[in-house]
Parts: C-alpha cells; sequence; structure tokens
C-alpha cells in the first residue's frame, strides 16, 4: 500500500474561508426578491462547476468591471422571471457587511511559523484587490494568486496549474486546498490536490491539522 506524500503546503480561499461566505449575503438578496437562494446564487454567480462566459466569471477573470454586474445580469434574471430592484450588486458586495475569520490567518500565520508552504487562491476583482492586500496581508502568504490580476479562475484545471508552479511543487498531493465551493473542490482534486471542502472554518482547520500530522 503506497502512503500519501508528506503535506508541504496548505492553500486557502478568502470568501467563506477567511471572511463570511458570500452564500449568507446571496440568501438575503434572495429573500427580498421572492425568490429561492439556489436559483439567485446561479444567476448572480453562474455556474459554480465550470467557468465560462457568464458575466461574473468574466469579472473574476478581469474581463469585465465591477460596476457593469447589474446591468449585464439584469437581463439574465429577468428572462428567469426575477426582477432586480437595481441595487443587488451593490448590496452583494459591500465590503463593510463581511466579517472576518482573525482565527484563520492566526492559524496560517502558525503555519508558516511550522515551516509550512501558504497560499491564497482566491476568485477576486481588481476593484477589490487594494481592500483585499489590508484584509490579507501578502506577507502571510508565499504564494498569492488572485483571479482577477492572472486571468484565470477557479474552477479552471490552468489556475491550479499556476498555483502549484508559483508554489515550486511537482507532486499535487502535497498540497491541501480549503475553499467552500464545491465546484472549486472538485476542480483542485481533479488537479490531484488534497482537499477541505469548508461549511464551518474551525471545523475545517481541525480536519486540516488531522491531515498535517497524519
Amino acid at each position: 500500500m503506497t502512503s500519501s506524500p508528506a503535506i508541504t503546503s496548505v492553500v486557502f480561499d478568502f470568501g467563506g474561508v477567511i471572511i463570511t461566505t458570500i452564500t449568507e449575503k446571496i440568501q438575503r438578496i434572495a429573500d427580498s426578491l421572492g425568490c429561492p437562494m439556489p436559483q439567485l446564487h446561479s444567476i448572480m454567480m453562474g455556474p459554480q462547476h465550470e467557468s465560462g462566459d457568464h458575466p461574473w466569471h468574466r469579472m473574476e477573470r478581469g474581463e469585465v468591471a465591477r460596476d457593469d454586474l447589474q446591468g449585464l445580469i439584469a437581463p439574465i434574471a429577468a428572462a428567469e422571471g426575477v426582477h432586480f430592484h437595481g441595487n443587488e450588486f451593490e448590496t452583494l458586495l459591500l465590503n463593510s457587511t463581511y466579517n472576518i475569520n482573525h482565527y484563520v490567518l492566526e492559524h496560517i500565520a502558525g503555519l508558516k511559523e511550522r515551516g509550512y508552504k501558504t497560499g491564497l487562491l482566491t476568485n477576486g476583482m481588481r476593484e477589490f484587490h487594494d481592500h483585499l492586500v489590508t484584509i490579507v496581508p501578502e506577507e502571510l502568504f508565499d504564494v498569492y494568486i488572485d483571479s482577477a490580476l492572472v486571468g484565470m479562475r477557479k474552477p479552471e484545471p490552468r489556475i491550479f496549474e499556476h498555483t502549484l508552479q508559483e508554489l515550486g511543487v511537482t507532486n499535487p498531493a502535497e498540497v491541501v486546498f480549503l475553499d467552500d465551493f464545491m465546484g472549486n473542490i472538485e476542480g483542485a482534486r481533479a488537479a490531484g490536490m488534497q482537499v477541505i471542502h469548508v461549511g464551518d472554518p474551525r471545523v475545517a482547520l481541525d480536519e486540516l491539522e488531522v491531515m498535517l500530522r497524519a
């Protein structure tokens, strides 16, 4: 029986791991519109298990401006019988309405002190990047990848390949990736990484420590 290689690197998503999940905000917007949350999630952010031409996907690759999302996605919503009020994306992307999980940042700092390589791999937006680095200092990570700056996004295979290259890792099984979206988890697993699907970040960190001790 072949044992798994020793873990050398841990890569973290941002939303839903370091800060509270965007799904909570989508739920509140869905309630205000009177539509199911899964339907609105798909309307606003596109299919989770693929990366295509949906405006949100394009925004996360740096191809579309954040301020254009409302106008681009309102017709998609209307075609599904969901009529936006006009402020959905302003509400969704308001920075002050997300909470930072400081205990996750402390855990990441501890991993670096213990000699692990650390990475941030986030589907982001150009307009948010300057704020991102104030929340999540770059010095916490050996690799800091924002999709909008590299022109590729999770779950595209190429962004996981890029992450491995930046880490200097040739065996992807040495890497653990934590994310709250199953589509991204499946993409990382397909790339050969070990994965933790994050629901409660505290539980995920406990699971990570079990993996590191194995």
